[in-house]
């Protein structure tokens, strides 16, 4: 009885020491890497917590991203591109990422103002927060301003196409388009709000400037109120996702364009950043649309 005790009490151990080294490596299995992580994203920024007012411009991070292998000055590895710094120089080891625990870490900096994303790897995307914050560090909890950010992974090729020389070709845009029309579908959402711009090389008159309104909530596809949103320079046309949808097929088609990027929503499919130019015969032949923010505010009945 006694050793029947004894094994019993064996078997037990060894089965909890197999479960222990069982989890333990699923965890390790799931530590971000550089090999996992390292490659190309688009980065969908939020709402800031609060206006960054006069220091925006050091905080615009980029629409896309490249975390590179490549060691830089620092012990982190190389970012591209920088944030394009409206004074001052770019510095030295920055941008750069690194791997703490189980989150990305992701700074650019001009010395100044440093710009920190803390991401976490949620299946095949990145998630987290953006931080915006200075040199000058006030008294106790200094609070900076956040945004939510999703990274979505891309090919580098779709990611930097001007460095890369490669153009996306109509026939792709459209199967893309396609296939984002039946998970925007698929979706089903009932109401939402979008602010998007659909910018062109335009000319404005100054009444337009001044009737800017893009914040929407549409429902059920109607536009039902206008606000708004984030400031912007140019006024942009009021549309709808099913509008955007539009907008690019109806651009892609467009005789002799050149599609430089087209990225959907990782989730809902739709269009969140569309660029193209003419021929070399009409260069200025320009258009970008692209969505600032979106947010789910009910699903369909």
């Amino acid at each position: 009885m006694a050793a029947r005790s004894f094994a019993k009490g064996i078997l037990i151990v060894r089965l909890t020491f197999l479960f222990l080294v069982m989890t333990a490596h699923s965890a390790l299995s799931q530590q971000p890497t550089v090999s996992r992580i390292a490659g190309c994203y688009d980065l969908v920024v939020g709402d800031w917590s609060r206006p960054l007012l006069a220091d925006k411009d050091f905080h615009s991070i980029p629409a896309s991203i490249r975390l590179d292998t490549a060691r830089v000055l620092g012990g982190g590895r190389a970012v591209t591109p920088d944030i394009a710094w409206p004074v001052g120089r770019p510095m030295r080891g920055s941008p750069q990422w690194t791997i703490v625990g189980d989150t990305v870490r992701i700074v650019w900096s001009n010395g100044f103002s440093p710009t920190v994303l803390r991401l976490r790897q949620t299946g095949a995307h990145l998630t987290g927060w953006a931080e915006a914050t200075s040199d000058a560090i006030p008294v106790g909890n200094p609070n900076w301003p956040r945004a939510d950010v999703l990274a979505d992974r891309i090919s580098c090729h779709s990611a930097h196409p001007a460095h890369l020389g490669r153009a996306i070709k109509t026939s792709e845009a459209l199967d893309s388009l396609r296939a984002g029309r039946l998970r925007w579908v698929r979706a089903g959402v009932g109401e939402y709000q979008l602010q998007s711009r659909v910018d062109c090389a335009c000319g404005y008159i100054p009444e337009a400037m001044l009737n800017r309104l893009p914040l929407l909530t549409v429902r059920n596809g109607s536009i039902v109120a206008r606000a708004k949103g984030k400031p912007e320079t140019f006024p942009s046309a009021a549309v709808t996702i099913e509008g955007l949808f539009d907008e690019v097929e109806k651009d892609t088609q467009v005789s002799g364009r050149n599609i430089d990027r087209l990225a959907l929503h990782p989730v809902y499919g739709f269009p969140i950043r569309y660029e193209a130019h003419g021929s070399s015969r009409y260069p200025a032949d320009w258009t970008h649309i692209s969505v600032d923010s979106f947010a789910v505010i009910r699903p369909s009945p």
